[in-house]
């Protein structure tokens, strides 16, 4: 409605296409972008690949990370509503606060992590079940190969959390690219690789499907936490610099 005189009226005016107002939000957002493209690729090209194991491999990986979701799911949410408050309190100067704010996320997404790997472990066998269930009859080779795959795939629970954590606290820093680094590495080269490896050197079945997501989720866990320390030192650094900026007007 442009004549509202409201204080949500849209204006031409105010609608700026000039590269200092653009750039910003094109750096931040591109990474993330490409990010979901590549990270989606790379699953199609997985899926493609355990089709090695049987027709039915493709669709049990499916049900296996749909039971994840279960859990990882509740990181995703974290992960998006950390990362704009993390965003907001780096912007007001409140350095040590998004550390604590991390550190406070790191936490809830771990306990999720071990409560959701602990809850999927007895009941696994039962929600493999429904997923194998059809209207005509009960697979129960196809339940047999969900519960092959996803026992080993939850045991990456912890670490993805580990992973959002780290992700919330590099976004809400505007680290976008870092981001896409380590989430391109959990495909491309944690996952596809030893995917790879496993069917030309090893003869594992579909479970090794599974190994292939533990190892490739706990693997990302693993460099996201190398990845936080050069983060939280520069925020030291920054955190210190704010106080000493504060102290220096308190005495002048």
């Amino acid at each position: 409605m442009p004549r509202d005189e409201g204080a949500f009226r849209f204006s031409r005016s105010a609608v700026h296409l000039k590269g200092e107002t653009l750039a910003p939000i094109l750096r931040l957002s591109y990474p993330v972008t490409a990010e979901k493209m590549l990270f989606a690729a790379g699953k199609v090209i997985v899926n493609s690949m355990a089709g090695a194991y049987g027709k039915l491999t493709a669709g049990a990986l499916g049900v296996s990370n749909n039971i994840g979701g279960l859990t990882t799911n509740w990181h995703s949410g974290m992960l998006d509503g950390a990362s704009a408050v993390i965003s907001q309190n780096r912007g007001a100067g409140e350095y040590r606060r998004t550390r604590h704010i991390f550190y406070w996320l790191l936490a809830v997404d771990i306990a999720i992590g071990v409560i959701g790997m602990t809850a999927v472990t007895f009941t696994l066998p039962w929600l493999a079940q429904i997923f194998a269930q059809s209207k005509e009859s009960f697979d129960q080779s196809f339940c047999n190969m969900i519960v092959s795959i996803h026992r080993w795939e939850m045991l990456g629970y912890i670490t993805l959390g580990v992973n959002s954590a780290v992700n919330a606290l590099m976004l809400g820093y505007g680290m976008a690219k870092r981001t896409l680094a380590l989430n391109l590495a959990r495909v491309f080269a944690f996952r596809i690789p030893v995917l790879w490896y496993l069917q030309s050197c090893t003869a594992m079945g579909a479970e090794a499907v599974g190994v292939t997501m533990m190892v490739s989720n706990v693997l990302t866990g693993l460099c996201s936490i190398l990845a936080a320390f050069p983060v939280l030192r520069d925020i030291r650094r920054e955190e210190a610099e704010r106080t000493k900026e504060k102290e220096e007007c308190v005495c002048s």
